[in-house]
């Protein structure tokens, strides 16, 4: 996959976030080119970043996994 910035992960996932039932988990798959919500609610929420690609570091609250 190839990636090049663009989508609003702050967006999405506001937009998940505001879902009934409120998910627990939200799993984002992005190259890391986003913005991203200043903060979020209790929802844990797993960011997938390619292992090789150089990019700013998700907020705190985020759990980032690197991908080969």
């Amino acid at each position: 996959m190839t990636g090049g910035g663009g989508t609003d992960m702050a967006g999405a996932i506001e937009e998940v976030t505001t879902r009934r039932p409120r998910p627990n988990l939200v799993v984002v798959i992005t190259d890391g080119l986003t913005a991203w919500p200043s903060r979020v609610g209790p929802e844990v929420i797993i960011v997938l970043l390619p292992a090789a690609v150089t990019v700013p570091e998700p907020p705190p609250w985020a759990q980032v996994v690197r991908i080969a």
